[in-house]
């Protein structure tokens, strides 16, 4: 968990794709005096849900731009496995539940990822803005890595989610100093996820084989650079077969 803690300030600035215009927003931040009075993790759920009225009135990219801010998203990176964590996460946070509700949000959330690039970088930025961008794309892996979210994907947008994740993963192993291991982990927790949905003959791996590798990159203790050559292998083969 102690490595992890340097997540704990990547949701300070805002990113590209992942922090656009919102018309509404925590009035409970991190940070602030109100948040410091909040001295179980009970309070700070219960701070961190979005009233009814204004849940069911957010459009579908501005209900986005509040996963990307909610003050409790960092928790996802605090349990043995990815998934561990984002059903902590689904439990708590009442947006989530929305999101599932909405037919267009797994659309919106492909395009998001598909514009995204894990290599626009910036040399000047500070450590804790190299560390937003980092974090800010292990979360939205994770939230499309989701069965939730998956099983909606038309398979073009499956197959396309696909291949960039690939590509963002080639740029994330030229950048770990940035992207750090968490960050290559959750590219590949997102293939693997993906392959599992696809549950086509030209596999080569059997889903047996393929959820051995899930267990892997679901850790978020271990870390094995074998296996992610070999899901790059794999892919290899995959894609232009697709």
């Amino acid at each position: 968990m102690k490595k992890n803690l340097v997540f704990i300030f990547f949701l300070i600035y805002p990113i590209s794709i992942f922090s656009q215009n919102i018309l509404w927003d925590y009035p409970i931040k991190p940070g602030t005096p109100e948040w410091g009075q909040l001295h179980n993790q009970e309070s700070k759920v219960q701070a961190s849900q979005i009233p009814e009225g204004i849940l069911k009135n957010l459009s579908s990219e501005n209900l986005i731009n509040v996963y990307f801010k909610y003050p409790l998203l960092i928790n996802i990176l605090f349990f043995p496995t990815f998934q561990k964590g984002m059903e902590d996460f689904k439990t708590n946070f009442n947006g989530y539940g929305e999101m599932c509700l909405r037919s267009d949000i797994p659309d919106l959330l492909v395009k998001r990822y598909l514009l995204s690039f894990a290599g626009n970088i910036d040399n000047s930025w500070t450590s804790l803005k190299k560390g937003d961008f980092a974090f800010k794309f292990i979360s939205l892996e994770l939230l499309l890595s989701q069965s939730e979210i998956l099983s909606k994907l038309t398979y073009n947008d499956r197959k396309n989610l696909l291949i960039k994740s690939v590509m963002n993963l080639d740029e994330k192993r030229k950048n770990v100093q940035v992207h750090d291991r968490l960050g290559l982990k959750s590219s590949c927790f997102l293939i693997i996820e993906i392959l599992l949905e696809f549950n086509e003959d030209f596999l080569i791996y059997s889903p047996e084989q393929l959820n051995l590798l899930e267990k892997s990159f679901n850790s978020t203790s271990t870390y094995d650079d074998d296996k992610i050559l070999q899901i790059i292998e794999l892919t290899k083969y995959i894609i232009p077969n697709l």
